[in-house]
């Protein structure tokens, strides 16, 4: 029910978005700070493209690069969590 005096409320209607790390955000924004510094990139640059380029690549990595070596770097990044 809306009412005026019932403050809004956010619900996730579908699976729920990710948590990040508080480094794992400054390393993204760090990357996002070099990045649009580029000539051509400037401030078109969003740290939603940095993330899907990020997704991008290691999707890639995990078809045709180094399989285990991806693994390995998971499982250490699970060890630490």
């Amino acid at each position: 029910m809306i009412s005026p005096d019932r403050p809004s409320i956010y619900v996730n209607l579908g699976p729920h978005p990710p948590r990040l790390w508080p480094e794992d955000v400054d390393r993204l924004h760090d990357l996002w700070l070099r990045l649009s510094n580029t000539e051509g990139v400037g401030a078109k640059l969003h740290h939603r493209d940095i993330v899907g380029v990020a997704l991008r690549r290691l999707e890639r990595d995990l078809s045709v690069g180094d399989h285990d070596q991806l693994l390995n770097d998971l499982k250490d990044e699970l060890r630490k969590g």
